[in-house]
């Protein structure tokens, strides 16, 4: 099949798996946040491996159960006897998963162009900002060794919206100017403390592999809403751990830092922002006792559901694609058969002399040797006519044009190609 044909045949299997596995992930944030962000991002990548399903399952033994469908590519490959055409596409021919391929490429383009667009920008940013004081840096050293954490750059920037975190094999953490210079040590330790959990949890490495699946999902109706979600969720499972010991003071560094920091949206780094604010302090400062845990096997089981039906479907849009998308030399395929169609009309006209003959004769052909397998000639006006053209149509076979492609060599036994032949005899 072409290779157009299977990432459209991708994209709209992954289009209708990510809210599905969505569902099942049932990310309550209030619940569990941890385990919401961990279910979202689950939800996220498997359904990018959906892309993936359609070329694997072209990849596996053809079906032979009785799902095996009979005519795989049903194709009108001629026009009247005596005519210039066989199978003639005119114009250009797409099918709607070549569109939707193209569409998707496009928005992939877009999206990614957005990305690289913010990652120049981090990395300006990154190199015009200044390392932070040797008291500031010695602070977060102690404190990136007490909680288990390699020790990152520590870095200051006037460009810098909000305080973050961004690398994973050479980790930084950004502190804007301001709050540098501002902020009370036990405040700033707050906010140390923060970030040095999104690198010991390699949260800017799940934001990147989050953020190229949603690249990958960029007209989704769904993606917008799955993103901010996933980003609260982070936030709020670092703010619960950070917060345990004093919830209250530290949902109000978190209004403190909306006061004095520029939030942004900037999609490139993993960023101490204001995401979803309200949310973020009713869940520290709302009672605890009531939260529990909810089990990922409903992602899991709807993954393995979404993967069965794909691989072990029938290889619709495996196999006979390669009957159709191009246009083919001209061809008559009935030529050597005139003769014998003319011995029935003349058959038939000892019964009625003014027969007239105008039907649509459709032959199925076996696509490895092109012989007729069945022939239906339905022809009201003269049974002698549809039964002799029938009987000899059992011993003809339809070859193809030099230039049409070969059939696949894995066609599922059973597999039925259509040739369709309009009929025109008159006295």
């Amino acid at each position: 099949m072409r290779t157009l044909d299977l990432l459209g045949a991708g994209i709209l299997l992954s289009w209708l798996a990510l809210p599905l596995l969505a569902w099942a992930a049932r990310p309550l944030t209030e619940q569990h946040p941890a385990g919401a962000y961990r279910r979202i991002l689950a939800a996220l990548v498997l359904s990018a491996v959906c892309l993936a399903l359609p070329w694997l399952r072209t990849q596996l033994p053809s079906s032979t159960n009785p799902l095996t469908p009979i005519a795989l590519s049903v194709q009108v490959l001629a026009t009247p006897v005596g005519g210039q055409e066989f199978g003639a596409m005119r114009g250009f021919a797409a099918s709607p998963f070549d569109l939707l391929a193209v569409v998707w490429g496009i928005a992939c383009a877009v999206a990614g162009v957005r990305w690289g667009v913010a990652r120049l920008r981090l990395s300006l940013l990154l190199a015009r900002a200044v390392p932070a004081s040797a008291e500031q840096l010695q602070a977060m050293t102690a404190l990136a060794k007490s909680m288990g954490v390699s020790p990152p750059r520590l870095l200051v920037s006037d460009a810098a919206q909000a305080p973050f975190s961004v690398g994973t094999v050479v980790p930084s953490i950004v502190l804007p100017l301001s709050l540098a210079e501002d902020l009370p040590p036990y405040r700033l330790e707050l906010i140390l403390r923060h970030e040095l959990t999104h690198l010991r949890r390699l949260d800017p490495l799940t934001h990147g592999v989050a953020r190229a699946c949603a690249t990958l999902f960029a007209l989704h109706p769904s993606i917008s809403a799955l993103m901010r979600e996933l980003t609260v969720a982070r936030e709020a499972a670092v703010d619960s751990e950070i917060a345990a010991s004093d919830r209250h003071a530290y949902a109000s560094l978190l209004v403190e830092l909306a006061s004095l920091a520029r939030f942004g949206q900037d999609p490139a780094h993993v960023s101490m922002d204001d995401t979803a604010l309200a949310r973020r302090i009713a869940m520290l400062t709302q009672c605890h006792s009531e939260k529990r845990r909810t089990s990922a096997s409903p992602l899991w089981l709807a993954a393995a559901a979404v993967a069965g039906l794909s691989l072990f479907a029938p290889r619709v849009f495996a196999d006979g694609a390669s009957f159709q998308g191009r246009a083919m030399s001209a061809h008559d395929p009935m030529a050597e058969h005139e003769g014998e169609i003319d011995e029935c009309y003349e058959l038939a006209k000892k019964e009625n002399a003014d027969l007239v003959i105008s039907t649509l004769a459709r032959f199925e052909v076996d696509p490895q040797t092109f012989k007729v397998v069945s022939a239906d000639v339905p022809t009201p006006a003269s049974p002698t006519f549809q039964s002799c053209v029938e009987d000899k149509a059992m011993t003809w076979s339809f070859p193809p044009p030099p230039d049409m492609p070969p059939p696949p060599k894995d066609i599922p036994k059973g597999a039925r190609a259509m040739v369709a032949v309009h009929i025109e005899r008159e006295p």
